[in-house]
């Protein structure tokens, strides 16, 4: 799975084709002509999936009663539960999540039933998206994960992307950014196979959102480019209103009020055409925001209380009593089975003891109240614990499958990375007094390092990639490959040189969109930050040019550190883009050098918790001056695992120490 999304990172290969929508009238042309009732149920499933995209719900939901009236009468399983999935799927549309969990509900059973796995997938995504909307967290995965599986197993790519895109979301929720890009990423891959306009659109404006959390505020507005192009093809209105409303956020926190209140403005019109109140709350929350920026403090209250009444219809105590009441209905016909038996057995002892208490004295129905009261309240409490347990067995369960696949495909992915990086022997065989400290914050790292021999000068570098994990190592990928070609495609030899083409090629790479529609992930990360070094072995002199990353130089004999500062611009888009610095320095047989990422100096540690901080790292550096090189990797490697604790490490580690 990692494997095919670095290979659409990598090469920006792909291209989605144009999707052939069957409009509202060559389907009611192919209804009216149409004798078979399973094609029936189908087009009219068909026609009120295109009436909810087209914003007439009321229309959509009564084709949905016309093809449940068909399958009723020719008792047809699949297409009952087809119906009743996309019956609460117009709900979701709706926000009436009580009427979409009870429908989702239906479906599930009757898929259940007819062992019909492809309706049991849809309905396990909208159970746990009803459940997340509502604020009940804790088996949305669960739910997710069953959907995922099924569609994995039928390799149905159109809804393989759904799956991920509800992970995607559910990331989004718990503000786990970097892991809801990744399944967003993962699902617009698996649609752009299918060139299904409409859920590629969804994808765009999945990620565009995410985006904007992370305060990128050009690469979301991008993506929703990408979006309205494709919604507006189709005339999805309640995803315009979402489309349009994203654009107003964006501008909002860019201080352009006036392009903000064009697209509120748009928003709004559409969601009240529509009746979409899960569009019409945030909608209402964005223009108070706004009027209150443009000082019109009476606007602002008015779209408050707008805001707070559309929301509270949505917080209706009864929605919560209802969904509770169907997901008690979410059971086997072997579970409903054993619990009719536990009743009838229940209930035989419950008369067996009243006999018996008639016959005893009072002092014995004391007794014997109070022992089979101790009884069933030991039962219900192994009943608990037995639930509690059984429960515990699923999640574990599921939580080992996902951990599983993931760590899998993490695994693949430090493989490739280990791969771009210099043998040991390579390194020992150009800097013989040397040491690298590596140390990943997870399986794979966005840092890296770079050693190289070329017409008899040794190039190494530090390079610190935006992000760590899966996302920092994709990126650090696309820099290294572009080093690489700075140098050995374009000649070049001069580190600023380097770096200047170096950030040329990483830009044009990251900001490819002319000829793919991959231009959403590719710029999920933008760029690194690097200290890049040319050393001469025969006159000892270094060349250096950074981006952010020093160069630190230990003299011998010396007790403090001479810092060459980098330039304050990073490998990637800037908007006033300048030419990178070099310096040439002369160094003396002893003298150390040493680049670094930031990581080591980050970490959080010691006894108040806080950041290592330049000032103690330069202080241990200094302090291990007469070490060798070996025993300078190994005491900081002992001190940053001391300093670290037991607390996290918060970000990928590399330092690089090379004595002349």
């Amino acid at each position: 799975m990692l494997k095919k999304l670095l290979l659409f990172l990598l090469l920006f290969a792909g291209s989605i084709s144009g999707q052939s929508n069957n409009t509202i009238d060559s389907l009611q042309a192919e209804l009216s002509s149409n004798t078979v009732d399973s094609f029936k149920v189908k087009l009219l499933n068909n026609l009120a999936n295109q009436y909810r995209i087209s914003g007439d719900l009321k229309r959509a939901k009564s084709y949905i009663d016309s093809a449940l009236f068909i399958t009723n009468k020719t008792h047809w399983s699949y297409g009952k539960s087809m119906s009743y999935n996309n019956l609460a799927y117009i709900n979701i549309y709706e926000s009436d999540f009580e009427a979409s969990m009870k429908n989702a509900v239906t479906a599930l059973q009757i898929a259940e039933a007819a062992n019909d796995k492809e309706n049991l997938g849809f309905a396990y995504l909208y159970i746990g998206y009803v459940k997340l909307s509502i604020g009940e967290t804790e088996e949305v995965l669960s739910y997710y994960q069953k959907s995922l599986s099924i569609r994995k197993e039928l390799g149905n790519n159109y809804n393989l992307g759904y799956s991920y895109s509800y992970f995607g979301s559910y990331y989004n929720t718990i503000k786990n950014y970097d892991s809801s890009i990744y399944y967003h990423s993962l699902a617009l891959i698996a649609r752009l196979k299918t060139g299904d306009t409409r859920s590629i659109a969804d994808s765009y404006l999945l990620i565009g959102s995410v985006l904007f959390k992370q305060k990128k505020y050009n690469e979301a507005l991008k993506n929703y480019d990408f979006a309205l192009e494709k919604y507006t093809v189709i005339s999805d209105k309640r995803r315009l209103a979402e489309t349009y409303r994203n654009y107003a956020e964006v501008y909002l926190h860019q201080n352009k009020l006036n392009t903000a209140a064009s697209y509120l403005s748009k928003s709004l019109k559409i969601a009240h055409e529509i009746g979409a109140i899960e569009n019409l709350i945030p909608i209402y929350n964005e223009l108070a925001y706004l009027h209150e920026k443009q000082g019109d403090y009476k606007s602002a209250y008015k779209a408050v209380r707008n805001h707070i009444e559309y929301k509270d219809s949505t917080n209706n105590n009864s929605v919560f009593r209802e969904v509770t009441k169907q997901i008690l209905k979410y059971k086997t016909e072997k579970e409903k089975r054993i619990k009719e038996l536990e009743y009838q057995n229940e209930k035989a002892i419950q008369e067996k003891n009243k006999a018996i208490l008639v016959a005893k004295n009072k002092t014995q129905q004391y007794i014997l109240f109070g022992a089979a009261t101790l009884i069933l309240i030991l039962a219900a409490v192994a009943f608990l614990i037995a639930k509690t347990l059984k429960t515990t067995r699923i999640q574990k369960t599921v939580i080992e499958e996902q951990t599983k696949e993931i760590v899998d495909s993490i695994t693949y992915a430090k493989r490739i990375q280990e791969a771009i990086l210099p043998k040991n022997q390579f390194i020992k065989e150009c800097l013989p007094e040397s040491f690298i400290y590596y140390k990943p914050k997870d399986i794979v790292a966005g840092d890296f390092y770079w050693i190289s021999k070329e017409n008899g000068r040794i190039i190494f570098a530090v390079a610190d990639c935006t992000g760590h994990g899966v996302p920092g190592a994709m990126v650090s990928v696309v820099c290294h490959n572009a080093i690489d070609r700075a140098m050995r495609e374009y000649k070049l030899i001069a580190p600023n040189d380097i770096l200047n083409k170096t950030r040329e090629i990483v830009v044009k790479q990251l900001n490819n969109s002319e000829n793919t529609d991959l231009n959403s992930i590719e710029k999920i990360r933008d760029g690194m930050d690097i200290a890049l070094c040319v050393l001469n072995p025969k006159t000892n002199q270094i060349q250096y040019a950074g981006a952010y990353n020093p160069l630190w130089i230990l003299r011998k004999g010396s007790n403090e550190i001479e810092e060459i500062k980098a330039n304050r611009q990073s490998i990637g888009t800037v908007e006033h883009p300048k030419t990178y610095n070099m310096h040439t320095i002369t160094l003396k047989k002893g003298d150390t050098v040493y680049i670094f990422s930031d990581g080591y100096i980050d970490q959080f540690g010691g006894e108040k918790g806080k950041k290592f901080m330049k000032k103690a790292f330069k202080k241990l550096l200094i302090s291990m001056k007469e070490e060798t090189m070996e025993s300078q990797l190994n005491t900081l490697h002992t001190h940053f695992n001391n300093w670290k604790g037991n607390l996290e490490q918060v970000d990928d580690v590399c330092v690089i120490g090379v004595r002349i």
